[in-house]
């Protein structure tokens, strides 16, 4: 970032192209030729529908062609060699990443985000959203900018490439504010995402002989440990742009004080909430506004099943996301007919309400995420209606209570006071970065544990 700022500007791009491809590469340098291919791809796309558009031509299965061949690689990764075996070859470059009790996946690095990207990219170009750009280097770059190219956010063109373009150096509030999201960002991730992970692995390694009490502290402490190390991950991209003079996409919006299970989705993940969206539910709506015979509530209801099992399939091809999909809808669903009509705004009691029961609703789903299979997670119920007997066991519990404590506490008050939030001014934020680094190193955890979202 200090060579960024202190090179000419007409350098910079290229500085940022090569730094994203040589971080990309520091993982597995045989997955950068796939990054590139699909760039290519993406490319060619955009200059092909621009050309469509250009000439008037109809052809309507051009821009879905394109996308089946940009997505081809995770369809094959994600999919086919999950249900077809035999095209596992040895040749193939699959990823070699730690995930503790998570096991091992073969899906290469950022591939279902930069995928989201690109596709996002060619719908916007046959739209007429925006022209396609006509320099290779620039998409690339769009592509690849290293801080969300490996778990999001997941950006939009006409947002990220002109700042990208526009090589501005950051200003000092830039660079403040980027480094205090990226050391809460570590945080998060270190001190509190990967030290429950360890009694969430230890929890969830035998759900057929724990306990009432130890079965609850395995889905709350996983529901804790995902948005810490998701959420994490969110802020140290946003830090590390920011010390670029990129803006990035806020990508959580304190999700656990969410009062309804619609508010929870738009402040869980937003920007893939945004993507789908745009490019899948809006759509999908439209198409089914055709269908004339179905009432529209049935109308309505199809669009949101449909999108949710494609969303659960887009987490992996087994049961547990499928399920984890259909759960999501039939809330929505169901929140959305139960709100209907109702114009008055909730009071404290009924929005504080609406957050206990939400935040359970989404930590019991949740559990379908970690669980190894159906059997698993319904072992884990079972053995929370029972209540049987058993001993928590939670890995440095003081120390973990500790943690928990400070983030959600952090989160209130990023939710319910912003304005304390340490934000404003330079000694104040110089305090807050000073302490979280300081923390981060007392209670960060030594086992060096991949990103939950690098699974995906």
């Amino acid at each position: 970032a200090g060579l960024y700022s202190a090179i000419p500007a007409v350098l910079r791009p290229w500085l940022l192209l090569a730094a994203s491809l040589a971080y990309y590469g520091s993982y597995n340098w045989a997955f950068v030729p796939l990054l590139l291919a699909v760039i290519a791809a993406t490319y060619f796309a955009g200059l092909t529908l621009a050309q469509k558009i250009d000439h008037r031509r109809k052809r309507p299965g051009l821009a879905a062609f394109w996308i089946l061949v940009i997505g081809s690689p995770l369809l094959f990764y994600k999919y086919l060699i999950v249900w077809f075996e035999t095209l596992r070859l040895t040749v193939i470059p699959v990823s070699d990443l730690d995930f503790g009790g998570f096991g091992s996946v073969l899906i290469p690095l950022g591939l279902s985000f930069f995928t989201f990207q690109c596709v996002g990219y060619v719908i916007d170009v046959n739209r007429g959203t925006h022209p396609p750009e006509r320099a290779p280097w620039r998409l690339a770059l769009f592509v690849s900018f290293f801080p969300q190219l490996l778990a999001g956010p997941i950006e939009r063109f006409q947002s990220l490439s002109p700042q990208l373009n526009a090589v501005r150096r950051p200003s000092p509030e830039m660079v403040l504010d980027g480094l205090l999201l990226l050391f809460y960002g570590l945080f998060l991730k270190g001190a509190v995402g990967d030290r429950l992970g360890v009694t969430v692995d230890f929890l969830f390694a035998e759900p057929a002989n724990i306990g009432a009490a130890a079965a609850a502290t395995a889905f709350y402490a996983f529901a804790l440990q995902l948005f810490a190390d998701f959420a994490g991950y969110s802020l140290i991209a946003l830090g590390a742009a920011s010390l670029f003079g990129i803006n990035l996409t806020r990508n959580f919006k304190q999700p656990f004080f969410s009062a309804n299970i619609v508010d929870f989705w738009q402040r869980w993940h937003i920007s893939l909430t945004r993507w789908i969206g745009d490019y899948l539910y809006r759509p999908l709506g439209i198409f089914m506004l055709g269908v004339k015979p179905l009432p529209r509530f049935m109308q309505e209801a199809i669009t949101i099943l449909t999108v949710w099992l494609v969303i659960g399939l887009w987490h992996g091809a087994i049961w547990n996301f499928i399920v984890f999909g259909l759960i999501q809808a039939i809330l929505i669903i169901g929140y959305s007919r139960w709100s209907r009509g109702r114009r008055a705004k909730p009071g404290f009691v009924a929005r504080a309400l609406g957050m206990l029961v939400t935040f359970n609703i989404i930590v019991l789903a949740f559990g379908l995420i970690r669980a190894p299979d159906l059997t698993a997670y319904g072992q884990l119920l079972h053995a929370i209606l029972s209540g049987a007997d058993g001993v928590v066991q939670i890995v440095d519990r003081k120390i973990t209570f500790l943690v928990v404590v400070a983030m959600v506490a952090v989160e209130f008050a990023r939710r319910f006071a912003p304005r304390l939030h340490l934000s404003h001014g330079v000694w104040p934020r110089a305090l807050a970065i000073t302490t979280l680094i300081i923390l981060f190193g007392i209670f960060g955890n030594d086992a060096n544990r991949s990103f939950i979202y690098f699974r995906f």
